[in-house]
């Protein structure tokens, strides 16, 4: 099987079917794949809640956003929280029987090396061992080069047409093409299904993560959001692998739609 460097399923999704019950990762848990809850999932909460949510839905794993709510209704930076901010995450983490986060981002790579070794510094110490990101094009061999030092992995985020070149995969397949394996790319199939992330994995053939956003609307209640259908993810893993339609089979046959 070609390995993927994680299965962050992102699923940035809580489908009806899926939050009635716990999740049953016994499929994933075979296959070596970390499928995780992305923390933007629950974006209207503070990332306290947001743990305590995704417990709840039974996954063992989470990611987290590239910003995030602490108490009230303001976001902050990920990148910026303290030492101690960081810790008392840890704490609700280990609380709820999560291990570390498995990936963080959206986070951004300026063509400005000290800008971007302070992301990579903050994901060492975090013990976070992909980000995902859309760097800017002249930022792609500071990028690689801190991959290598820090070994850690990037996988480019593909924003919607408007909102970064990346939507396009040729230019994802441009960005990685000759560089190290450390980096690859996250095909976020919600933010622009067919123009972009779809595509994106069925171009690139080795995604690092799939991504499936919950609806626009705000007023959709936590349990009963049906975000991009699974056909759409079976049709990625023609593209990512031959075992992703097994694992994604046993959503299906469950309700997950």
């Amino acid at each position: 099987m070609k390995k993927l460097f994680l299965l962050a399923l992102g699923v940035l999704l809580a489908t009806g079917a899926w939050a009635q019950a716990k999740i049953d990762t016994t499929s994933a848990d075979k296959l070596g794949w970390q499928l995780a809850i992305h923390s933007y999932t629950f974006q209207k909460f503070s990332i306290f809640d947001a743990i305590d949510k995704a417990n709840a839905l039974g996954v063992k794993y989470m990611s987290i956003s590239g910003s995030l709510i602490l108490d009230g209704t303001n976001k902050i930076s990920t990148v910026t929280l303290s030492d101690e901010q960081r810790t008392a995450i840890d704490q609700k983490l280990r609380a709820d029987g999560f291990g570390n986060f498995v990936n963080m981002g959206v986070v951004q790579f300026p063509a400005n090396e000290a800008k971007c070794r302070k992301v990579f510094e903050f994901a060492k110490k975090w013990r976070i061992g992909i980000l995902v990101a859309e760097p800017q094009p002249d930022a792609l061999d500071t990028v690689e080069k801190l991959c290598k030092e820090y070994n850690i992995k990037v996988a480019i985020h593909d924003h919607p047409r408007g909102h970064s070149i990346y939507w396009n995969p040729d230019f994802v397949l441009a960005a990685i093409k000759g560089r190290t394996p450390l980096m690859g790319a996250c095909a976020d199939v919600g933010v622009e299904v067919g123009a972009g992330g779809v595509r994106v994995a069925f171009t690139v053939g080795a995604a690092v993560g799939v991504g499936v956003p919950p609806p626009k609307p705000d007023d959709i209640a936590v349990g009963t959001c049906v975000g991009v259908g699974v056909d759409a993810l079976l049709a990625v893993g023609v593209g990512v692998g031959p075992t992703l339609p097994q694992a994604l089979a046993v959503a299906s046959a469950n309700g997950a739609r």
